[in-house]
């Protein structure tokens, strides 16, 4: 005797005729219905994945471009920023401020925008600690290269070449 069952077929049934009593639906209502009527769970959960990788990559897409909106407006800041008893020192470069601090641009900003309180005293702090990184500008004197007066200079460019 073998213990083996033969598996069992049951007749498929045949859809019936249309016997549908029910009135007519719109056509507006009946296409989303069908397609309801077909989504399997696993479509409908594959649907939600991807709408969910989007928003993650648009998510991801905004940081970066506010992160990179962030350096911009704080190197800008970094080089428009004067030190100083007469506001004549600059930092050479901006990235010395974030490389010799080991902060981030991100510990610059709150949440009201850039933190220009910290920004200066920690310029202030690395002048000086170091202050071979920063350039002192010194005011040009406006007196030098204006020249002799017109009214002081006789002849003309052509007297200036003939030999005396």
């Amino acid at each position: 005797m073998s213990d083996t069952t033969e598996p069992t077929t049951q007749p498929i049934e045949e859809p019936a005729a249309d016997t549908n009593t029910e009135q007519p639906q719109s056509e507006d209502t009946q296409p989303a219905q069908e397609k309801r009527q077909r989504r399997t769970p696993n479509a409908e959960a594959a649907s939600y994945r991807h709408q969910l990788r989007e928003s993650q990559a648009r998510e991801e897409q905004l940081s970066q471009r506010l992160a990179k909106a962030q350096d911009t407006i704080l190197h800008q800041t970094i080089q428009a920023t004067r030190l100083g008893d007469f506001n004549n020192i600059t930092l050479k470069h901006a990235d010395d401020l974030q490389r010799f601090t080991g902060k981030s641009t991100a510990d610059y900003f709150t949440e009201e925008g850039l933190d220009t309180q910290q920004l200066q005293a920690d310029l202030e702090r690395l002048c000086t600690e170091r202050p071979e990184l920063f350039s002192r500008h010194t005011a040009p004197d406006h007196s030098q290269g204006m020249g002799i007066p017109s009214e002081l200079m006789q002849g003309s460019w052509s007297d200036a070449f003939r030999r005396r």
